[in-house]
């Protein structure tokens, strides 16, 4: 908060946005203007780690945008952005699904989910983002995962070098 002070969202230099879940309606809410500070800190609210932030204009709860819009790319077509390129470390995969009949049984589904023969899938949430971004360099970071902080220079490295390789673009200096 005093990093920022009285920063506004729409004063800054750079066009920018983040994203927020709204607990209210149950849906992302993206912020393009208001406090900077606030709607930074309401977009990676954590929970359990912090409590949501009320917003001052409709009282709604807001939490990190990661829990609704992982990769925002539905939000950044909306404002127009042409080409989306995507650098998500997030971790890969399908999740089994299986019909549990009426009767629920926890052994069961922990059974089913754990053993590799059952072979209903639905989409996984980054196969769906996969398929609104222009390109994705999740095949050059795959030995990455989303806590990987510690490899910050790698990742940046490896997301920078391998959208290079994905547009063509060998002209531009590394970061």
């Amino acid at each position: 908060m005093h990093f920022f002070g009285t920063l506004q969202i729409e004063d800054l230099y750079i066009p920018y946005f983040c994203v927020s879940t709204d607990l209210r309606d149950s849906r992302a809410r993206t912020h393009m203007s208001g406090d900077l500070w606030f709607y930074t800190r309401a977009s990676m609210t954590l929970t359990l780690l912090f409590p949501p932030q009320i917003n001052q204009f409709d009282t709604h709860l807001l939490m990190d945008g990661g829990y609704s819009d992982l990769v925002p790319a539905m939000a950044m077509r909306r404002l127009g952005i042409k080409y989306l390129i995507a650098i998500n470390i997030g971790d890969e995969g399908s999740l089994h699904t299986f019909n549990i009949g009426y009767h629920v049984s926890g052994l069961h589904c922990i059974l089913q989910n754990l053993l590799p023969y059952s072979t209903d899938r639905i989409p996984f949430n980054l196969q769906i983002w996969d398929s609104l971004l222009n390109c994705s360099a999740r095949n050059f970071i795959q030995a990455y995962t989303a806590l990987d902080f510690k490899n910050y220079t790698e990742l940046r490295n490896a997301g920078y070098l391998s959208t290079k390789v994905i547009t063509g673009d060998e002209t531009k200096h590394s970061p």
